[in-house]
């Protein structure tokens, strides 16, 4: 369930009243996204992902907001000045009456210690451009995994909904230990539902999230549990297994006409097995073999294939041909088992 903040703030010009988004998962990025130096900007200037990914309704007037409640305040002079390039920090000190000579930070020294804010202030832009606040760098400090959850969303795959609602029940869990769980809830549930591409992609968001732990030897399990399945093409076989049983077709018949699985593999799986190199057990391996169902690949040729990448001489080209070769055999063996 989306959760949805409304905020009124009679005291400002400003109606926030009808403004949505999703409470703090929506502030803390948001003001992460403009912590220092930016002005508010045009409604169309805004990313639409402001409201795609947290719900804010109206960016802009979210960003006016950020500024009434006391997130963002405006910037000081020195904090603009910066930000400017040497060679408007040379003009301005030029201008003054103070050396230009030296690096940006040598200048930026002497305007501090020789000029006046006045005198500098009359250089900068006039529009209102602002910073976050004392206030708001404590928000985002005590919120930090909702930034890291949003920075990891294309990684780890876990929405911000999954992630509150396990929240809010084991507020004790840290940050890993809730993705962790919302993982395993989701792995279990599409196993249940027999929907294998989601129970292998899940795999790889275990690697990623172990990885990221520094947890070597259980990210190397789920990768090589995911490349198992990949190897058998576990998912499609599945499902034309489950085709095959529904159209009651006689085998020849059926493999007739039906489009056949196909082996893909990505090389940037094997990179990833290969760099996890020092974390290899042969026997882990053996055991996630003879705990998986394998239609093309049984645990002699899978360890064979691994042996193959550790020693560098696999090859993607001919490991896809013979897999691909043994397919159509292994289905006209496979259906006829189911036939019987």
């Amino acid at each position: 369930m989306k959760l949805l903040s409304q905020i009124k703030n009679s005291e400002n010009d400003n109606d926030f009243s009808h403004l949505l988004y999703y409470g703090e998962y929506a502030t803390v990025n948001f003001l992460s996204m403009y912590a220092s130096k930016c002005k508010v900007l045009r409604v169309q200037d805004y990313s639409s992902v402001w409201k795609e990914e947290f719900g804010i309704s109206d960016a802009r007037l979210f960003h006016l907001m950020m500024i009434a409640e006391g997130y963002l305040v405006p910037s000081s002079i020195e904090e603009r000045l910066s930000e400017c390039s040497m060679e408007d920090i040379c003009k301005i000190a030029e201008e003054i009456g103070l050396s230009t000579s030296g690096t940006k930070e040598e200048v930026l020294k002497r305007l501090e210690l020789n000029a006046e804010l006045d005198q500098i202030s009359k250089f900068m832009p006039q529009e209102s451009i602002f910073s976050l606040s004392e206030k708001g760098k404590r928000l985002v400090n005590a919120n930090q995994d909702l930034i890291n959850l949003y920075q990891k969303k294309d990684v780890y795959h876990v929405t911000y909904n999954e992630y509150a609602s396990l929240k809010s029940k084991h507020k004790e869990m840290n940050f890993y230990d809730i993705l962790w769980q919302v993982m395993t809830e989701r792995f279990q549930r599409n196993a249940d539902d027999t929907e294998y591409e989601l129970v292998q992609n899940e795999y790889l968001n275990m690697y990623a999230l172990l990885l990221d732990q520094e947890k070597k030897p259980e990210a190397l399990n789920a990768l090589l549990n995911y490349f198992f399945m990949d190897l058998n093409v576990f998912a499609d076989t599945f499902d034309f297994i489950e085709e095959f049983k529904r159209s009651a077709e006689p085998v020849a018949v059926f493999l007739g006409h039906a489009e056949l699985p196909q082996f893909h593999l990505s090389a940037d799986i094997v990179t990833d097995i290969y760099e996890l190199k020092e974390s290899y057990d042969s026997k882990i391996a053996q055991r996630i073999s003879e705990n998986n169902v394998s239609y093309y690949v049984n645990t002699e040729a899978f360890l064979a294939i691994l042996d193959e990448i550790y020693a560098q001489t696999f090859s993607l080209e001919d490991t896809t041909a013979k897999i691909n070769e043994r397919i159509p055999k292994a289905l006209d063996h496979i259906l006829r088992s189911n036939q019987i």
